[in-house]
């Protein structure tokens, strides 16, 4: 399953159904919002309608808890919410696992 075809389904293969429906509905918001991102230090970025933002980028190949105790190349999207004076908290971080075709293989959040 390529990256674009994430929001069609919960899951390829043995991947991991980690995300409800209401789940894909919510990623099929945060791509919106990703099409109109801009490039930031390497990362997509945009800003959400509350002054909060969601950021994706590759993640460098490391282990992911012990779902993947061995380094995995995977990208991150997250979602930040603002607290004032240009700091934000971090209230979702997803991870997209691809294989070396680019197919998303698992996705879940922590």
């Amino acid at each position: 399953m390529a990256l674009g075809a994430m929001d069609r389904t919960k899951g390829a293969g043995n991947a991991t159904n980690s995300v409800s429906n209401s789940g894909s509905k919510n990623l099929n918001n945060i791509k919106g919002k990703l099409s109109n991102a801009k490039n930031v230090n390497g990362r997509l970025e945009t800003m959400l309608p509350d002054g909060g933002k969601v950021t994706f980028h590759q993640q460098h190949s490391h282990p992911i808890g012990a779902k993947y105790p061995n380094s995995v190349d995977h990208y991150n999207v997250r979602v930040w919410k603002p607290l004032g004076n240009g700091r934000y908290k971090e209230t979702f971080n997803g991870h997209i696992i691809i294989d070396n075709m680019g197919n998303v293989t698992d996705y879940f959040y922590k």
